[in-house]
């Protein structure tokens, strides 16, 4: 039952790091109700953190940061807790396989920041669409709200970065304007790393690659052009399942620039493909 329901320490305690980062002079209000009941308890019950939401959503456009930076921090905390051996094999893992099993991980790690919550995914090609039912974060605001995942966008795009994967997380839908649910569109590996872009593309690498990434809070990392790894599967966006297409395709300006270029540069002919290339 909802009563009995409580919010675990991960949450509460990147909550509370994102309002000491984004609203320090309120901070002192806030601890009085993110703090457990009783004395020694790293819980907190759901009536209760829902009114501390309640009291960030009268903050403006603050909220919507703290729940940014909220998510970043959730993401950091889930990953070192996963065992190092864990992480270490799926740092190594080749790119597309890195990238299928990371975000299926964390479609597993969020609903247990939020006992209330479920959480589902569906993947079409490259594009994998993360279905949130119950965010505490996207109360409905009316169908002219302001879409407020960004807890959720933090998170996921965070926890990719700690695996070396630039991820596109795009808000598809939210519960906050109307939506039952909450959906987010994700290309888990859109670019090379900056390294990779300059060995491949001389000259290319600012192009492609940011030169650095915000931290600590990470909004939807949203990249707008990319390379995709040779083996990498077709990294457009697809239509979100049954519903019309709500998010544009990334901009793809400057590929024509990127192509010339690539065509320019003298290439060794392709040997076999490997057996592992071929079923990727």
């Amino acid at each position: 039952m909802q009563n009995d329901a409580t919010v675990g320490r991960v949450l509460l305690a990147s909550l509370h790091q994102a309002i000491a980062e984004v609203l320090p002079a309120r901070l002192e209000f806030y601890e009085r109700w993110l703090a457990p009941s009783s004395p020694g308890e790293e819980t907190l019950g759901v009536a209760s953190f829902m009114a501390v939401l309640a009291f960030l959503h009268e903050e403006g456009d603050a909220s919507e940061a703290v729940a940014t930076s909220a998510g970043h921090h959730a993401a950091v905390r889930s990953f070192r807790q996963l065992p190092p051996m864990k992480r270490a094999y799926l740092s190594v893992l080749p790119r597309p396989l890195r990238a299928q099993k990371v975000v299926r991980l964390a479609v597993g790690i969020l609903p247990a920041l939020y006992p209330e919550s479920r959480v589902d995914m569906t993947r079409r090609g490259a594009t994998v669409f993360i279905n949130i039912d119950g965010s505490p974060f996207c109360d409905a605001r009316g169908p002219d709200g302001p879409p407020s995942c960004g807890f959720y966008t933090g998170a996921i795009s965070t926890f990719l970065r700690l695996f070396n994967l630039r991820a596109s997380v795009k808000v598809s839908r939210c519960r906050a304007s109307g939506s039952k649910s909450c959906l987010l569109m994700v290309l888990p590996d859109q670019m090379r790393s900056a390294a990779g872009a300059e060995r491949s593309l001389p000259g290319l690498a600012p192009l492609i690659s940011p030169t650095s990434v915000p931290d600590p809070i990470v909004p939807s990392a949203a990249v707008e052009i990319g390379v995709a790894d040779a083996d990498a599967a077709d990294d457009r966006p697809a239509a979100p399942p049954e519903m019309a297409p709500s998010v544009g395709a990334l901009a793809r300006d400057d590929r024509a620039a990127i192509e010339a270029r690539w065509e320019a540069i003298a290439m060794p002919s392709p040997g076999p493909r490997s057996k592992r290339d071929a079923t990727n």
